[in-house]
């Protein structure tokens, strides 16, 4: 399998920068300011379209939504490959999530938060040359470390039976499946924007693990929202699904229009083709995307009309107190958990300022860019959850200055949560996606 070096983290306090609280405004059509993504669904009957694959004919089912995805799909059932012992301890895959203080327990408050943040699906697609005898067998590992989907079990009735596909033609290798990340609704002049991160839209992946690797750009594609999500209260064999009203108490709501950062964008198209591992940490500094989201079946409806929202703010300064909160899901063996995806956790502290990178220019000319890092058990599934500061927990509210984005070291049970510093090119892809009608 393929994996991407473990890196220690490089630690350090920094200066007070200035913070910029932000203030809407409508942007150009500026492809050096935002990159628009394939696979938003921008007419109605598009969005109906994605509402479809998700929910059924009859936009009434749930049943896509329960089911577990990536990691929460494999980890507790004959994981041979990382977390053996590991497995046993959780029968039926269900959710285990011993509290572990600060750095990471379900959420068991209300308040805002509680409906702001959400749980956003997708679907992932990327096509390599084919590699005879080489393309990794389904669970193998990706570019960025994270595992792939195992093709459904019919025997297993939790299992996704869309997570994977694999098509062999002409010559090249496509794989799809189904994935999961968080995402926040904030403040925003169209009132229905959401931020995730960047490789929650678009993420370099390897389909080859011996010989030559084959190198691709996965696009990711029919983006759904569902703020307040609560996954199955009934785990193993015997339980039922949470119907679509409890799994979505606040409506399904679809990615109509999709940013994401230059500087993420053209080191994740660069990928594509390469036989060596290209892994720009300075890249990462980037990884953020903003959403529009509508709700075809109520026509008009502005997210944070509905939800609520947070507020967000630009160049915050690293050492303070942040709050962060997702939908993780798989294990952190090293604190005895395993997140099902089904919950909202949260883990809080002070951060510091992660500086691999900052100052220097990495790969392509992109410039370093500080990280904001948080000592935290959340796994993968968490990413693109909010990072907020000045968070106040009797009201649920508080300003967003990053999202999750990538562990240290490198991998799903890294001590440390990084997240990208919001500063002046994620606040003009916040100003360019607020001006668009969603």
């Amino acid at each position: 399998m393929r994996r991407i070096p473990r890196i220690a983290a490089l630690l350090m306090t920094t200066g007070l920068t200035t913070l910029t609280l932000a203030t809407p405004s409508a942007h150009a059509d500026d492809n050096s300011v935002y990159r628009a993504l394939d696979g938003a669904a921008a007419t109605t009957d598009d969005q109906l379209a994605t509402l479809r694959f998700w929910l059924g004919p009859n936009l009434d089912s749930a049943a896509k939504l329960q089911r577990p995805f990536g990691a929460a799909a494999y980890t507790a059932n004959n994981d041979t490959k990382e977390h053996t012992d590991y497995a046993g301890k959780v029968p039926n895959k269900r959710e285990n999530v011993p509290d572990a203080g600060d750095a990471g327990k379900l959420y068991t408050g209300t308040g805002a938060i509680a409906k702001t943040v959400g749980k956003l699906f997708y679907v992932e697609s990327g096509t390599a040359p084919t590699q005879t005898g080489v393309n990794d067998e389904p669970g193998d590992y990706d570019y960025l470390g994270r595992r792939l989907p195992q093709p459904a079990d019919p025997d297993d009735p939790w299992a996704d039976v869309t997570a994977f596909t694999r098509t062999v033609s002409g010559g090249t290798t496509t794989d799809s499946w189904t994935g999961v990340c968080s995402a926040d609704s904030v403040d925003s002049a169209n009132r229905s924007t959401i931020m995730s991160a960047g490789h929650c839209t678009e993420a370099p992946h390897v389909l080859s693990k011996t010989g030559d690797p084959s190198y691709t750009s996965v696009q990711m594609s029919k983006w759904i929202f569902i703020p307040g999500y609560v996954g199955i209260t009934n785990h193993g064999a015997t339980g039922t699904d949470t119907s679509l009203s409890q799994a979505a108490p606040y409506g399904v709501w679809v990615a109509s229009h999709v940013y994401t950062t230059p500087y993420w964008d053209d080191w994740v198209r660069g990928q594509a083709g390469r036989d060596t591992e290209s892994l720009d940490l300075n890249a990462f500094g980037y990884d953020v995307a903003a959403m529009t989201v509508a709700d075809p079946q109520h026509p008009g409806s502005r997210l944070a009309d509905v939800v609520g929202s947070q507020h967000v703010a630009f160049n915050a300064p690293a050492n303070q107190n942040i709050t962060a909160f997702g939908y993780p899901q798989g294990p952190n063996p090293q604190f005895g958990q395993y997140y099902g995806g089904r919950s909202l956790a949260v883990c809080a502290g002070s951060s510091f300022s992660d500086v691999a990178g900052t100052g220097s220019t990495g790969a392509g000319g992109v410039p370093g860019l500080q990280d904001h890092g948080l000592w935290c058990t959340l796994t993968e599934g968490a990413s693109g959850g909010p990072m907020l500061y000045d968070y106040d927990s009797s009201t649920g509210t508080g300003t967003q200055i990053s999202v999750i984005s990538f562990k240290e070291p490198l991998g799903t049970s890294g001590l440390y949560m990084m997240g990208p510093q919001f500063g002046s090119v994620v606040e003009g892809v916040y100003d360019a996606i607020g001006a668009l009608t969603p």
